[in-house]
């Protein structure tokens, strides 16, 4: 628990690299990430390693007694991020994870198995939104500082940044309806949504997928 003065929104540094891909790994897949992968490196890789390795300036932490305690990564053209991330990411994972062992874990082999039985079900195709909102982030806070407008100022700092760069509007994803509230009373609005099976083998129910979209034009007010 923190008192909103004690938190600081700065941006991200190369030290803050460990912290975010332990953050990332403990609040992936719904927080239940050991369920599909028992190696954080390989899963900090796939969803962190583009933001802060090839676009770190559109990268911001929170920060309390010089713990950080969550994040928002992402990047200002997602055009541009789809184009490099096979190359730069995912190339690179698969030959670290049959380096590590991992790709042919059963956990592993299950994971892929129903992913490419929900890809070829057309769940993963997505409307492309690009045009309106070239930019995406992630956002994640650690257990215990939630609901402490922690995630509300990253996400504005975030959004700051847009404004200032020119860039019209921001989406993101997520598989968990719990935060929506939370995203409309930011100023987004969901701009498509569907049902998702490929976690079901392993949670037992299907998962929601919203995208939400902003303006940034239409941002709410930067926070003091």
């Amino acid at each position: 628990m923190a008192n909103e003065s004690d938190v600081i929104i700065r941006p991200y540094r190369p030290s803050d690299r460990v912290i975010i891909r332990k953050i990332n790994y403990e609040t992936s897949f719904l927080h239940q990430p050991h369920l599909f992968c028992d190696d954080p490196e390989i899963v900090a890789d796939a969803l962190t390693r583009y933001y802060t390795d090839f676009e770190p300036e559109a990268c911001f932490v929170a920060e309390v007694n010089g713990q950080v305690i969550g994040y928002v990564i992402g990047t200002l053209n997602i055009r541009k991020m789809n184009r490099e991330y096979l190359g730069r990411i995912l190339l690179p994972v698969l030959g670290k994870a049959l380096w590590r062992g991992v790709l042919f874990h059963p956990k592993t082999l299950a994971f892929a198995y129903h992913s490419l039985k929900s890809y070829l079900k057309g769940e993963f195709r997505v409307p492309d939104f690009s045009h309106q909102y070239p930019s995406t982030f992630h956002i994640n806070v650690r257990d215990g500082y939630r609901g402490q407008r922690v995630g509300s100022r990253l996400i504005l700092r975030a959004v700051q940044l847009l404004y200032d760069k020119n860039v019209p509007g921001v989406q993101f994803s997520t598989m968990s309806q719990d935060p929506n509230d939370f995203f409309i009373s930011m100023g987004f609005h969901i701009v498509y949504d569907s049902r998702r099976t490929f976690l079901k083998y392993a949670l037992g129910r299907e998962t929601p997928f919203y995208l939400f979209g902003m303006s940034v034009q239409d941002r709410p007010q930067q926070a003091s």
